[in-house]
């Protein structure tokens, strides 16, 4: 029996990932290009940058973990468990360095966070606060995102290697887990690209 019979639905969520890395990329990469925007410090500008950057390594990371996991399932469905494994243990120190970027992407909101009283509009301020706030708490449930999906990986390799895991690990439940945990995420995304459109408006000239 397949270890993911749930995969595709996963694969659907995770994808918020995705938008996510839009979200961060595409206003910081609206703001450098506009230059110095109305009442917009350098700081905010150039935090907003390197979190862009940051982002897009997350992005990378997150798609080629989603396309691994689909094929961990079909080498199981295949009955390789051998290349199985050697995926997973791949995609091990991957899931590493998802949470890595994560808390070095929160380090770059701090700087935004700091840079606040620069701004010069009090209602674009109090967007780019609530933008941060969302921000902050998608990368709280990224990083319980990655642990999670560490527990699914360290069950796989159990699996795959003969060991024994069945009687204290449910695949279907760390499966579900993530699932609600990529449904927070999404969330939060949707708030926090609501509140930097808003923001990017004002900050442009686009509104008073």
């Amino acid at each position: 029996m397949s270890f993911l019979n749930e995969m595709d639905q996963l694969s659907r969520r995770s994808k918020v990932v995705i938008a996510f890395v839009v979200m961060v990329i595409g206003g910081g990469v609206l703001t450098y290009l506009m230059g110095a925007s109305r009442g917009v410090s350098p700081a905010f500008t150039e935090a907003r940058m390197q979190g862009a950057l940051i982002a897009q390594g997350i992005v990378d990371i997150s798609t080629k973990s989603t396309a691994s996991l689909e094929e961990i399932n079909k080498l199981d469905r295949a009955g390789k468990y051998a290349e199985a494994l050697t995926l997973t243990n791949q995609l091990i120190e991957k899931n590493k360095e998802i949470k890595e970027r994560a808390i070095a992407l929160s380090k770059e909101l701090e700087a935004m966070t700091k840079a606040l009283e620069s701004i010069e509009s009090e209602q674009a301020r109090d967007l780019a606060l609530r933008s941060i706030s969302s921000r902050l708490a998608m990368i709280s449930r990224l990083i319980q995102y990655s642990d999670s999906t560490a527990k699914l990986l360290e069950t796989l390799k159990l699996r795959f290697s003969g060991g024994s895991y069945g009687q204290t690990t449910n695949i279907k439940a760390l499966i579900e887990e993530i699932n609600a945990q990529v449904n927070a995420i999404n969330n939060f995304d949707r708030e926090a690209r609501d509140s930097i459109n808003q923001f990017d408006t004002i900050t442009s000239g686009g509104a008073s």
